[in-house]
């Protein structure tokens, strides 16, 4: 007979059919992740952008914010750095017991003998592709200081 079997086979039956339902599901799911990884690795690295290129930028940057005047009494206290692919910025702060009036012009000058240019009413001073800001808080008995060294591609 066409279905005398048809018991001893019912387990075999629904273990393939469980088999095919989890395939269904999972192969448009496999799909969708390599499509998001492939998707995800169409802009990397950014155009344009050679590597290694950030560690000779932030070299520089590094040596920008050392190269900066340190008045009397300007004490370090700590800093930090982050390179990316389009920018490097080091950040280095002090404080002081003086204040911005006697801090300011050791900067000025040195920014006008080496060439800088100052953005209209800030501390900010441009110069090619590098940007320097001069943060000013005050710390209660001390002036905090925080000077931005930025350069951009």
């Amino acid at each position: 007979m066409l279905f005398e079997n048809y018991e001893q086979e019912e387990p075999e039956n629904e273990r393939l059919a469980l088999f095919i339902f989890l395939g269904a599901l999972l192969v448009p799911v496999g799909f969708i992740l390599v499509f998001q990884f492939l998707l995800g690795m169409r802009n990397y690295p950014p155009p344009n952008h050679t590597i290694g290129t950030d560690d000779a930028q932030l070299r520089r940057v590094r040596e920008l914010c050392a190269s900066l005047p340190r008045p009397e009494k300007f004490e370090f206290t700590s800093s930090s750095e982050n390179g990316g692919f389009d920018s490097s910025t080091v950040i280095y702060r002090y404080n002081s017991p003086r204040g911005a009036a006697e801090i300011m012009p050791a900067f000025l000058v040195w920014f006008d003998e080496n060439g800088w240019s100052r953005i209209t009413n800030t501390s900010t001073y441009e110069k090619g592709k590098q940007t320097v800001y001069i943060s000013i808080g005050d710390g209660g008995s001390f002036t905090d200081y925080e000077i931005f060294c930025i350069e951009k591609d």
